[in-house]
């Protein structure tokens, strides 16, 4: 946790890095690595206060709602960290996604059900029917619980929801745009 008096200081300086001049904004990025050392802290440190939280602190992304939303850049900022002695054939840590509100993480089975859903619903011309008939199997293992993803599938599959929310999301555009904007 970065002290006020330290944040405040670094609040004055962020601002200068917006300046078109290169000494300014050199200078303010030199200031603000040394900022954070004067109160005996780094750069991990204040990374850490303005990162993304993780999914299991609950996910503070943008609502699913928003026009334009990267439903994939979404997901993978708030994927939770892991170290780098973790293999990816190590079990995760996550213990499912939000694919309904980004305030509820559910189940990989949920989240399995819900592709599958998406998958199987959405018309191939707005995106929908994107799953090979391999990818639609490991789905349905999740679905069915029969797989508890290591990190290599839970990553992937992170990119399947972003994939189904991205079609879900120009399907409704299409449909609003045939009602002449009604939904």
């Amino acid at each position: 946790m970065i002290p006020n008096e330290t944040a405040d200081k670094l609040k004055k300086l962020i601002s200068l890095l917006s300046s078109d001049q290169d000494g300014e904004v050199l200078g303010a990025a030199r200031a603000i690595g040394r900022t954070p050392a004067a109160a005996g802290l780094d750069f991990h440190a204040l990374a850490a206060c303005v990162g993304p939280r993780t999914l299991g602190a609950g996910w503070s992304g943008p609502a699913f709602a928003t026009p334009g939303f990267n439903y994939a850049d979404a997901f993978r900022q708030a994927r939770p960290p892991y170290g780098p002695d973790e293999h990816p054939d190590a079990r995760t840590r996550s213990f499912g996604l939000p694919i309904y509100t980004d305030e509820r993480v559910e189940s990989w089975m949920e989240v399995g059900r819900h592709c599958l859903d998406l998958n199987r619903s959405i018309p191939k011309k707005h995106g929908g029917r994107f799953l090979r008939e391999f990818e639609i199997k490991l789905v349905r293992d999740f679905a069915d619980g029969r797989l508890y993803p290591t990190n290599a599938p839970a990553s992937w599959m992170e990119s399947v929801v972003a994939r189904c929310h991205q079609a879900r999301a120009a399907w409704r555009r299409a449909k609003a745009a045939e009602t002449g904007g009604a939904s």
